[in-house]
């Protein structure tokens, strides 16, 4: 007997985004997590429904750092809402800094 390993590729960007289900898929992360993230802020879909939420890649790189930044700094949900801004910001400040100085 053989058994099929199958891997599933997603490409996302700005341009294309998937459901709330794929999006659990996607992260490993609960429903319900998903949920709790986007009342608090910490996500935002498109869509005004649960059932009609879409997320984009940057949902799922921004929701692989909020979880980390909650488990490392043990910070509720709205605390990690207040501080992602602030380091999106700092991340730009550098990357602009590195493109100044001839860095990239």
């Amino acid at each position: 007997m053989h058994k099929q390993l199958y891997a599933e590729i997603w490409l996302l960007d700005e341009a294309r985004a998937i459901p709330l289900s794929d999006f659990c898929h996607a992260s490993g992360l609960l429903e319900s997590l998903v949920t709790e993230m986007v009342i608090e802020g910490v996500l935002v879909p498109h869509g005004d429904a649960a059932h009609a939420w879409l997320f984009s890649g940057a949902c799922l790189a921004r929701a692989q750092r909020a979880l980390q930044l909650q488990r490392e700094l043990e910070l509720n949900w709205a605390a990690v809402a207040l501080l992602m801004p602030l380091l999106d910001e700092l991340r730009e400040l550098r990357r602009q800094q590195q493109m100044w100085l001839g860095l990239t």
